[in-house]
C-alpha cells in the first residue's frame, strides 16, 4: 500500500432494531454526536490490537489487588479479569469523562 496516499476508512455497523445496542448507539449518537462514536471506535480498535499483541496495561500491584478485591465483591458486574475491568474503565472515561 502506498503510504503517501491519504486514505479514509469507513466503518459500517449493522444493528437491527431488536438488538439492545441499537437503542444504546442511537442514544450515544444523539447525546455525544458522531465524533465521540468515531473516537470510541478508535479505542476499541486499539484495545483489540493490544489484546492480540498482548500489550498489558501498566498498573502497579497494589492497585491491581484492590481492583481484583472489588471485582470479587461485585460478580454481578461481569468483569472477566483485570484487563477487562481496566478497558471498561478507559471506555467510560472517554465516553463520560471531563469535557
Amino acid at each position: 500500500m502506498e503510504r503517501n496516499r491519504k486514505e479514509t476508512i469507513r466503518a459500517k455497523i449493522e444493528l437491527p432494531p431488536d438488538d439492545p445496542q441499537h437503542e444504546q448507539f442511537l442514544f450515544v449518537k444523539n447525546t455525544r454526536g458522531f465524533s465521540i462514536n468515531a473516537e470510541l471506535l478508535r479505542v476499541l480498535i486499539k484495545e483489540e490490537y493490544d489484546r492480540l499483541h498482548k500489550v498489558p496495561f501498566p498498573i502497579d500491584d497494589a492497585l491491581a489487588k484492590e481492583i481484583e478485591k472489588f471485582m470479587n465483591g461485585h460478580p454481578e458486574l461481569g468483569f472477566r479479569n483485570l484487563e477487562d475491568f481496566l478497558r471498561s474503565a478507559a471506555r467510560r472515561q472517554l465516553a463520560y469523562g471531563q469535557k
